[in-house]
């Protein structure tokens, strides 16, 4: 089984995710302009839980895209393995350079 075989599960997968979160911010962006036009505060309640929920999911997904790594660059830094933190760093790079790849050819 070479590499490429199994890279495009988690291509296709991180593609899915990334049009998920394109998905979710049109919502909270939808939303914002709702919110600009309202003029009724039960309304504008309602708007901004939504916005607040759909802006939690958002943050949740960073997390579990980038939590991980960030915790394992955190502890290496503190346990003084800057090797281990740059590698770490160099992998989160590589994940958000096919991110911008992926959204790229989304929008293509």
């Amino acid at each position: 089984m070479n590499i490429n075989s199994l890279e495009q599960p988690k291509r296709l997968e991180m593609m899915q995710t990334i049009e998920f979160e394109n998905t979710l911010q049109e919502r909270v962006q939808d939303l914002n302009l709702k919110l600009k036009d309202s003029n009724n505060l039960r309304e504008s309640d309602i708007l901004i839980n939504e916005i607040d929920t759909l802006e939690s999911i958002l943050g949740r997904l960073s997390d579990l895209k980038y939590g991980d790594k960030m915790r394992a660059i955190e502890t290496a830094e503190a346990d003084s393995n800057f090797r281990q933190a740059r590698r770490l760093r160099d992998q989160i790079n590589k994940i958000q350079d096919m991110e911008s790849e992926i959204s790229a050819q989304i929008e293509n």
